[in-house]
């Protein structure tokens, strides 16, 4: 890893990791905090804020969970397709096709941008109030995330064995325009995304400000998510044990969606954001504003889009063999329409409604959920099936589909069950590659697909993503994923 210059213009001026890229939110005012080598840059608690604001831009970028990361988290999957009266975007990525220096994948440069960020936050030494002990803890939380995220897109899965000398490289320290970091392996950087989250965990961190912020639910729920990763002993009743608290210790303002048609509709896709944002369901969000926002080039509004008005790009659909799954009395099954689908694909896609154009009016602002507390049941769920209670697990998820109308699952199949009934839930989500990279499995599209990428075997090589090509040039200590030129 080589750190090199960069103007980030989010909320503050500042020099960054690895080259320049375009930032989602470079309309909002800059307020100028020069980062220089060797010297402690924030004075007080308004410029802890202003950086810690920045970070969560950084979080927020098109190319993190503002747009990139989500979408490619299905369309890597037997979820969603690129049609084939696409506007050019993604089209790599559907071939599966990418390498170096041809790929849609940008999070790495964001990522390391929120890193560099946190590590000013928890480098400072201002004196602990309640105000920075949360400012700290949500650095703490948004490095974990932002580690969490680099190594399950770069490195191979740790329950894989293969490649685990490869991780990412692991960057804490004060601003270094010059730093030169290796790559850490893989149980090094989870050793590292444990301690943040852990040490997230404060009082001050129970209730977030709004959901666009994170808050020790978020940990707990990424906590779960570790422990099934990284599948050490002991490390699936870990995972059980913070998905419950997740659910169970949550303050006031969470709380799961329950199965009211119009009420589990209006969530993903009313136009209204009284309907949609800062909901109890919602662990964590990504603020949209018509001022920063993605754009329409970007927006998951756009691409995934069924509107007449805004349907131009024909982009992101989900798959007809998906949409069939659903029992007719499936409350999600409303968030699918067949309308003005493009019929230049055979079968035919299905539009999803859960990232309407507009809201309150306003193109490209609806918040991008990241996180919702009903993962914090499928993760529990996950858990139990390895700790040998799957039928004790399918016996609660079954409550839970029928509740939404579905249909019950019966066979002995456990973790799949849970694995494809999260799908059903959490379609087009950004959740389904990792779901199946996490569990050593493979990815089956079936349908809308070219020759081999219609199944890419457990563990593939294409499965962990080639290392930015600006890095490796810069940085002679940084060594390249397995399959891929430089």
């Amino acid at each position: 890893m080589k750190l090199t210059k960069k103007i980030i213009a989010v909320v503050f001026a500042s020099m960054f990791v690895f080259s320049c890229t375009d930032d989602m939110l470079d309309e909002k005012p800059v307020t100028s905090i020069p980062l220089i080598p060797g010297e402690q840059v924030i004075k007080n608690e308004n410029d802890m804020r202003l950086v810690m604001n920045g970070m969560y831009s950084e979080l927020a970028a098109k190319g993190a969970f503002g747009a990139k990361l989500i979408a490619i988290g299905d369309l890597i999957s037997d979820n969603v397709f690129l049609s084939n009266a696409n506007s050019g975007y993604y089209s790599t990525t559907q071939r599966m096709s990418w390498g170096t220096s041809n790929n849609d994948f940008e999070h790495w440069n964001d990522l390391y941008d929120a890193i560099a960020l946190a590590n000013v936050i928890l480098n400072s030494d201002l004196e602990d109030s309640d105000e920075v002990i949360k400012m700290k803890s949500n650095a703490h939380a948004a490095r974990a995330m932002a580690f969490y995220y680099l190594l399950a897109t770069y490195s191979a899965n740790p329950t894989s064995g293969e490649h685990q000398e490869l991780g990412v490289p692991i960057y804490l320290g004060d601003y270094d325009p010059n730093g030169l970091y290796p790559r850490a392996t893989v149980a090094e950087v989870f050793d590292q995304i444990i301690s943040d989250l852990e040490a997230s965990l404060t009082p001050q961190f129970e209730t977030p400000e709004d959901k666009g912020y994170l808050s020790s639910t978020a940990s707990r729920m990424l906590l779960s998510k570790v422990y099934l990763t990284r599948g050490q002993a002991g490390d699936n009743a870990l995972a059980k044990i913070y998905a419950e608290q997740a659910v169970n210790n949550a303050p006031g303002n969470f709380a799961l969606i329950g199965n009211d048609s119009e009420t589990y509709k209006n969530y993903f896709a009313s136009e209204s954001s009284a309907d949609s944002q800062g909901q109890p369901e919602t662990v964590w969000e990504i603020s949209m504003s018509g001022a920063s926002n993605p754009g329409v080039n970007e927006a998951l509004g756009s691409h995934y889009s069924y509107s007449a008005d805004f349907s131009t790009k024909a982009d992101l659909l989900v798959r007809q063999s998906l949409y069939s799954s659903y029992a007719d009395t499936d409350i999600r099954k409303e968030l699918f329409s067949t309308e003005n689908v493009p019929v230049a694909d055979n079968p035919t896609g299905v539009w999803t409604l859960k990232f309407p154009a507009s809201v309150d009016g306003v193109s490209w602002a609806n918040n991008i959920k990241v996180m919702r507390l009903t993962e914090a049941l499928f993760l529990k769920w996950e858990a139990m099936t390895k700790l040998g209670e799957g039928s004790q697990a399918i016996a609660e998820l079954n409550q839970f589909v029928t509740q939404r109308g579905g249909e019950a699952y019966t066979g002995s199949d456990y973790l799949n069950i849970v694995l494809n009934e999260k799908q059903k839930e959490f379609v087009a989500e950004g959740l389904r590659f990792y779901d199946l990279k996490r569990n050593n499995l493979p990815i089956e599209k079936g349908t809308n697909c070219e020759g081999e990428t219609c199944t890419t075997p457990a563990n593939h090589n294409k499965l962990t993503f080639p290392i930015p090509l600006s890095s490796l040039n810069l940085n002679p200590n940084m060594v390249p994923n397995p399959g891929y030129q430089q």
